[in-house]
């Protein structure tokens, strides 16, 4: 957007941004709207540049409550800057400082309190939490009331654990992005995104030779080959900010430090390589490190030392905990060859991340007098394996493993790179006891680890545990998380099988999504997400999972051949339905091109994502640009689950929804307002409105006795759509009474409705009114839609009991009858005098009638029948005469 005073250009709307604006209408009805606004809108004096400079904005993110959005803005040419618009003041407040380095990745808690960002400098990331509420009074963004936290791994026992570098989150997709951290809604957990690296960007290797520095650092210093004797090289070691080294090569090393000097930026160390442990037991090439550790920052960083015996055997194979590496072949031939080659007979690898085995060639020869094995030397089992590819590249045949290459000849070294482990990789390629090629590089794992707060105030010291985990308990590869709303929950995206076995190169799935849930006692089960549809087929390369609020249902990306489109599994029943599908009847079959980055709502009842198909909604649009879709899910994922609805025809990105998929954030690559005329991304909020109305309108229930009800009457609200409302009361008043609540707590989605019914029960006679009120969420403060309620009370008649006939003698049967009693209760009648009970109940109309035998033995005389109830005495009746016993018949008397 340009940043600028918008004079002129507020639309005012009640609880709703500046700026708003009726874009699109809903083509079956054109009552059903939808309205955007610009979130990415600042008050003057925002940036310290020309007035008239525009500001790119991205990576917009809505709080599941509804009420903010958290987003990154950049003046062109300066730093990104992390900002939250409070929807309802129509405020937007920076949250990172005007002098941070990059602030980017925002993600917020569903009240809004507690933003995390990360913070990107060249010399590594941190997390950042801000605490909007430190006074904990419900007010936001006070002056001297918030407060910033950094926020660090801190698992313990886990070795080089940092932050990974973190890429701007702009509105492209990125399926091999490993950031952003991301808060729990509920606020009481972060899911922080972990690389486990013998690097260190504070801390830098360079070998002295000759006196002079290597420019360029380096991960391996070459001792060359030793006899008895010693063999030294020096070291240098720079840093950044660490404080003081400590340094290391460890227990039962053959390299050892001699010598160290530091100043405050930089050790020179002399390391030493004991050739007297060389030996015709020992094996031809001996491998270290050198570890060094630093103060304040928690650097640490691994050099990888190597040297060879001149005696000894050629050295192990392929180790036996690794076969099922090795085994995984044949491999394709995607070869990628090694890297900055240091001096000849030395290629590093570069960074190879544990979970994406790589295929490397190197081409080598026998110059020995012999026929010669080649073998593959390395310091940690599993590190470089030489293997077999599948359709081999032009040039020499592959290298065999244990099959000698004859003199002068040369062969193709395919290496397999798959370390079981992060760290320092190190090893040799050698025919016979001749070392031909050192190999090296940096083994790296990606993990997502939870901490916790209790407090909810955003400092994040509680546990911190490893969450990527198979059940089992083994470490995961874990990035692209999702965590949630109490953190329980985890879905991740894994390049490792689920029962933490290595990856398999040669399966072809790719990357999946797995979630892991934690109990309370601490134990985990983990499972697959990515299951297809109807349960048949494979989905490939999963990206991008978003979690419902209750870890129930997980949204994801994935490819399942013509590439990725959008499913939702849900959790219960293991059900997968694909979001993505082309719009109109036919086979269900995904979009003419991708989608991709879908964010499922709290509740999750709906999806949004983006897609470059033209074909999910009416009236189709050409394929290739990028725009927002919507979608709603039945909740038990079966049917014609709702319609897409296209959020945008502009190019867009990077959909955010809240908790019940009313209002979505994206990002704009065109302008949607009159006025945000420049060419620059800008954040977007759409709101899809409800359509409520109730039937009847009005209810009349009748003329009803004092004390008693009268029929139920339904009353039915309904949602027209598009938007869904989540209906958070129902309440009536005066005499009438709920008797059936189908709609407290429904969320109505379009097209959707719920019923209550209500009773009227006078407690005085005459006309009476009330009202019937459903309290529904409105655009950010709560809305009452209402029923107005009459009636009429009649006064009850006098409750009455009688006898039929009144005149007995004993053993003869008398009708008891009542009248004007409670309807519908249970009541005790009671003989007095004498105190002999018997129950009845009374239908709807206080009613009850019975045939009473007067039992033998009674004394002669007046007696009277007392109803009563739990509250107390209902009704007397009148005189029941008992007379002495003749020999007439027992009707004689009314004869």
């Amino acid at each position: 957007m340009r940043f600028r005073r918008r004079a002129g250009l507020v639309v005012t709307v009640p609880s709703l941004l500046a700026a708003v604006v009726l874009v699109h209408v809903h083509p079956a009805d054109a009552a059903r709207q939808y309205r955007y606004a610009l979130v990415s809108d600042f008050p003057a004096g925002t940036f310290p540049t020309d007035t008239e400079a525009a500001v790119e904005s991205a990576g917009g993110e809505l709080a599941d409550g509804g009420r903010w959005v958290v987003f990154q803005a950049r003046p062109a040419g300066g730093p990104w800057r992390v900002f939250v618009r409070d929807l309802a003041g129509s405020r937007t407040v920076p949250l990172s400082g005007a002098d941070e380095p990059d602030a980017t990745a925002p993600s917020i808690t569903a009240d809004g309190r507690l933003v995390s960002y990360v913070s990107s400098t060249s010399d590594g990331t941190r997390t950042v939490v801000v605490d909007r509420d430190t006074d904990a009074d419900g007010v936001l963004d006070e002056p001297g009331g918030t407060a910033r936290y950094t926020v660090t791994p801190g698992v313990a026992g886990l070795p080089y654990q940092r932050l990974p570098e973190c890429a701007p989150m702009l509105g492209g997709y990125e399926p091999a992005a490993v950031c952003p951290p991301r808060l729990a809604a509920g606020g009481q957990a972060i899911a922080l995104p972990v690389e486990v690296t013998p690097d260190a960007p504070l801390l830098r290797f360079h070998e002295i030779v000759e006196g002079v520095a290597t420019a360029a650092p380096t991960t391996l210093v070459d001792f060359g080959a030793a006899t008895g004797g010693t063999v030294e090289r020096t070291i240098q070691i720079q840093f950044t900010g660490s404080g003081p080294l400590s340094l290391a090569t460890g227990t039962g090393s053959a390299f050892t430090v001699t010598g160290t000097t530091c100043t405050a930026t930089a050790c020179t160390v002399a390391v030493a390589f004991r050739g007297a442990v060389c030996g015709p037991e020992g094996p031809a090439t001996r491998f270290g490190t050198l570890t060094a550790r630093g103060g304040a920052d928690g650097v640490y960083g691994e050099l990888g030392l190597v040297a060879d015996c001149v005696t000894g055997p050629s050295g192990p194979t392929t180790p036996a905990d690794c076969a099922d590496r090795s085994a995984a072949g044949p491999f394709p031939v995607d070869v990628t060859p090694p890297a900055d080659v240091d001096s000849p007979g030395s290629a590093r690898v570069g960074t190879v991340d544990a979970a994406e085995p790589l295929l490397v060639s190197v081409r080598v020869g026998n110059l020995t007098a012999s026929a010669q094995p080649v073998v593959a030397h390395t310091a940690r089992p599993c590190d470089f394996l030489l293997v077999q590819p599948e359709t081999p590249q032009d040039g020499p045949a592959p290298c065999q493993l244990g099959v000698a290459l004859p003199v002068e000849q040369t062969c193709t070294a395919y290496i397999l790179v798959a370390p079981a482990a992060a760290g320092r990789m190190t090893g040799s390629l050698a025919v016979g006891a001749t070392t031909v090629w050192r190999l090296h590089g940096s083994a790296t794992r990606h993990l997502t680890v939870v901490r916790t707060d209790p407090t909810g105030r955003g400092r994040f010291t509680g546990s911190a545990v490893v969450a990527s985990l198979a059940t089992g308990g083994a470490h995961l590869d874990g990035r692209q998380m999702a965590i949630s709303a109490d953190g329980t929950a985890l879905a991740f995206v894994s390049r490792d099988r689920v029962d933490g076995r290595p990856p398999d190169p040669s399966a072809g799935t790719g990357a999946q999504v797995y979630l892991s849930v934690r109990d309370p006692a601490g134990g985990v089960a983990t499972g697959t997400v990515t299951v297809p549809p109807g349960g048949t087929g494979v989905l490939a390369d999963a990206a991008s999972p978003s979690i419902s609020a209750d870890g129930a249902r997980v949204a994801f990306a994935a490819d399942a051949g013509g590439g990725h489109q959008v499913y939702v599994h849900d959790v219960g029943s293991g059900a997968t339905v694909l979001v993505s599908r082309r719009s109109g009847t036919g086979p269900v079959t995904g979009g003419d091109s991708f989608s991709e980055a879908p964010d499922l709502s709290a509740d999750g009842t709906t999806v949004g994502y983006v897609s470059a198909a033209g074909d999910l909604a009416d009236p189709p649009l050409d394929t290739g640009a990028r725009r927002v879709y919507i979608r709603y899910l039945e909740p038990d994922l079966r049917g014609d689950f709702g319609v897409t609805e296209r959020v945008t025809e502009v190019p867009a990105n990077r959909v955010s929804i809240d908790r019940h998929g009313r209002r979505t954030a994206f990002t704009a690559a065109e302008p949607l307002l009159a006025g945000d005329d420049d060419e620059t991304d800008d954040v977007y909020l759409l709101w899809r409105d409800a359509d409520l109305s109730v039937t009847p309108t009005g209810v009349d229930l009748g003329s009803v006795a004092v004390g008693q009800s009268g029929a139920p009457v339904t009353v039915t609200l309904d949602n027209a759509g598009p938007g869904p409302l989540a209906v958070e009361a129902v309440a009536v008043d005066g005499p009438f009474r709920l008797v059936v609540d189908g709609c407290l707590g429904r969320v109505l989605g379009g097209e959707e409705s719920c019923a209550v019914q209500v009773v009227f029960t006078p407690a005085d006679a005459g006309p009476a009114t009330g009202v019937l009120r459903f309290t529904t969420e409105g655009d950010l403060v709560a809305g009452d839609t209402t029923v107005q309620l009459t009636g009429t009370g009649l006064a009850a008649p006098a409750a009455v009991i009688t006898y039929r006939p009144d005149v007995v003698v004993n053993g003869q049967v008398t009708r008891v009858t009542g009248a004007g009693l409670p309807p519908n209760r249970t009541v005790t009648l009671r003989w007095q005098p004498g105190g002999r009970e018997l129950v009845v109940a009374t239908d709807a109309a206080g009613r009850f009638s019975l045939d009473m035998v007067i039992l033998d033995g009674q004394v002669p005389g007046q007696y009277r029948l007392v109803a009563f109830a739990e509250d107390g005495p209902l009704a007397t009746g009148g005189v029941l005469l008992l007379v002495p016993g003749t020999a007439q018949p027992p009707d004689f008397v009314r004869r």
